[in-house]
């Protein structure tokens, strides 16, 4: 995570439309922080994929302003964004933010 941003913000207002990439590399467990607020409709979807891969999978989705902390390990690509067909009014602002965490997952100092 040394060499990219811990953070990525992004104001989405239509359908497939995506934040930029959160890159989290070095096999160290890490949590991912995402929140959103404005107000808006639309299904807003959490997404990674594994480093070397293209294909982007569902991990969480919110219908309105919320604050949601993952775990994981491994290296991943992170972003959040509103699929074609999911999006009905206004601007969802959200954040996505990384941070690696020790055994037991408490944050690394």
């Amino acid at each position: 995570m040394a060499n990219s941003p811990t953070y990525v913000t992004a104001t989405i207002g239509a359908e497939n439309t995506f934040s930029d990439a959160l890159t989290v590399r070095g096999n160290r467990p890490h949590k991912i922080s995402f929140s959103l607020e404005g107000s808006w409709t639309a299904t807003v979807h959490l997404q990674c994929r594994r480093k070397d891969s293209s294909n982007w999978i569902d991990i969480a989705s919110r219908t309105s302003n919320d604050a949601v902390e993952i775990s994981l390990q491994g290296e991943f690509d992170y972003r959040f964004g509103v699929k074609s067909g999911n999006y009905g009014t206004g601007s969802v602002i959200g954040v996505l933010s990384a941070r690696q965490t020790i055994e037991g997952g408490e944050d690394a100092s």
